[in-house]
């Protein structure tokens, strides 16, 4: 019994693996092309999810793709959401192939030539996509020959062995299996895996149906560890998906346990009355269906707040840099409040602009948080610019529309200050040697980056004169074919990026710091009130 479960249940993994990549193969790049175009609408990407996870066979292998898509930013996170929802529903149709097919045919009679004929198109095609197609085919048929000896295992296994019996509708029961359930689907790694085991079990009559169906529960809360695995240690975007993975089989796993008793009287009439009243197979995949819809149906309206709470989790430093922090409803509606506060945030994103771009130029492996610090700083950027804007419909002063004026151009010499350092990282990509002329031009100003006080104009042309020195010894080597061409035009354009980059990161410091003192109250944060104003002695 052991050997014949134990192979069968290999066999079954070897099948889905084998069906899984032949159809990867044979759909190339259309997987993310269908991902990437159909899923605009919610109602889309739910219908994307679910065919896509009917089609492969694979709910780990969807899931896992559609986390990398939104990684990649192919997909937004609501997008993401509703392809969770679909492959969750979509895994369903590996019972009902089972039950109706598995339990109904001569097994080895269809599954054979299926593994011959899809072995000879896959040696037939070469690297055609009809490769993919014989892999698939080839699996499919080892994946039913599983369910065979996972069938004739279990039957043996039912003719000796008892497994532990509850009361009908002992709660004790219910959880037991249920983690059982979840450990098989851990173990195996697949949901689909652990919903043949219980289908050969209820069907060889060593489990009954409730305590199946408690299985299957499990098995679908085991099968978040997939999502969770991928995301890993990834990124914020990808752990936001994997945590609405989650959140969804918690919700359906919860409400087919609350309502287990009512949903397997129901699913017992409605089997009785199509005829398949022996048939606890099809009971079981019709009860994983209806669960998985009533999942569905819970959490539609519950995902806009999901997709909320999400957002404002596992944010990286840099999603967190971006947002504001002084900014809000409370200080618009006073001009010189919303200026002082503006201007704090301002300095925020001057302070996030210095540090990154010191950070890139003291690491020795330049580092890639360089490309985060720059989006961060355009999210920010673009928060106090509408902010700003906002603030000028209201009654201003002239003073105060030229605090604003110097505030946009603070800003603006920021995210310029980002981007030349992006464009001087850029030219150091494609060069061997880093010329170490240019590298002690970037210890000069680093150097004056630790010191913001002495970016004045009187060094900025220290360095100007500094670098014309070094552009003739580049020259020079390069003359004597010491020096290549592309390296030197990749060190002539950054040692140009780098003095724009200094010059942004100085004007935008004069433009914070000659800003005027606020008057009145001091800028509340975090939507505090302002403090009330001092008595006048």
């Amino acid at each position: 019994m052991l050997s014949q479960t134990l192979g069968g249940l290999g066999l079954f993994l070897m099948g889905m693996w084998l069906m899984t990549e032949g159809l990867r193969e044979a759909a190339g790049p259309a997987l993310k092309r269908i991902l990437a175009r159909w899923t605009s609408s919610a109602f889309r990407g739910f219908l994307t999810g679910f065919g896509l996870t009917s089609l492969v066979q694979s709910s780990s292998a969807v899931t896992v793709a559609t986390i990398g898509f939104a990684n990649a930013g192919f997909l937004t996170l609501s997008q993401a959401v509703w392809v969770i929802y679909g492959t969750n529903l979509g895994t369903t149709m590996t019972g009902w192939i089972v039950s109706v097919f598995g339990f109904r045919l001569d097994i080895a009679a269809a599954a054979l030539p299926m593994v011959g004929l899809g072995m000879i198109l896959r040696l037939a095609s070469g690297r055609s996509r009809r490769a993919g197609l014989g892999t698939a085919l080839a699996g499919f048929g080892v994946l039913f020959l599983g369910i065979e000896f996972l069938k004739a295992g279990f039957e043996t296994a039912a003719a000796g062995m008892t497994l532990p019996a509850f009361a009908p509708g002992s709660l004790a029961g219910t959880l037991v299996y249920v983690g059982i359930g979840t450990l098989l689907s851990l173990l195996m790694q697949s949901s689909s895996a652990a919903m043949v085991v219980a289908l050969s079990a209820v069907s060889s009559g060593l489990l009954d149906l409730e305590h199946a169906a408690a299985l299957i529960i499990g098995a679908n809360i085991g099968t978040t560890a997939t999502a969770m695995i991928a995301a890993w240690g990834a990124t914020p975007v990808a752990r936001r998906v994997a945590s609405s993975h989650v959140a969804f089989n918690l919700v359906a796993a919860g409400a087919a346990l609350a309502l287990l008793p009512h949903l397997l009287a129901a699913i017992t009439w409605l089997t009785a009355t199509l005829g398949f009243t022996t048939d606890p197979a099809i009971a079981l995949a019709l009860f994983h269906t209806a669960f998985n819809i009533l999942g569905v149906l819970l959490i539609w309206p519950l995902t806009p707040a999901l997709v909320r709470l999400l957002e404002n989790r596992f944010l990286s430093q840099e999603e967190d840099e971006s947002r504001l922090r002084y900014l809000d409803q409370t200080v618009l509606a006073v001009p010189a409040l919303g200026i002082a506060a503006a201007l704090k945030e301002t300095r925020r994103l001057r302070d996030l602009a210095t540090r990154a771009i010191g950070a890139w130029l003291a690491a020795p492996d330049r580092p890639d948080r360089l490309p985060a610090a720059i989006a961060a700083a355009h999210g920010l950027a673009g928060g106090i610019a509408e902010f700003l804007a906002r603030l000028t419909t209201q009654p201003i002063s002239p003073r105060e529309a030229a605090e604003i004026q110097g505030l946009m151009r603070a800003l603006q010499h920021c995210v310029a200050a980002l981007e030349d350092a992006g464009t001087a990282r850029g030219t150091l990509a494609d060069v061997e040697t880093v010329p170490p002329q240019r590298i002690e031009l970037e210890h000069r100003i680093r150097a004056l980056l630790a010191r913001p006080g002495e970016m004045t104009p009187e060094n900025e042309a220290g360095l100007l004169a500094h670098r014309e020195e070094i552009k003739d010894e580049l020259v020079h080597l390069a003359a004597l074919h010491a020096l290549s061409i592309d390296s030197l035009d990749h060190a002539l354009r950054g040692m140009n990026a780098e003095l724009r980059m200094l010059r942004h990161l100085r004007k935008a410091h004069e433009h914070l710091d000659r800003a005027p003192a606020p008057e009145g109250p001091a800028p509340p944060e975090n939507g505090a009130a302002p403090p009330p104003p001092a008595a006048t002695p």
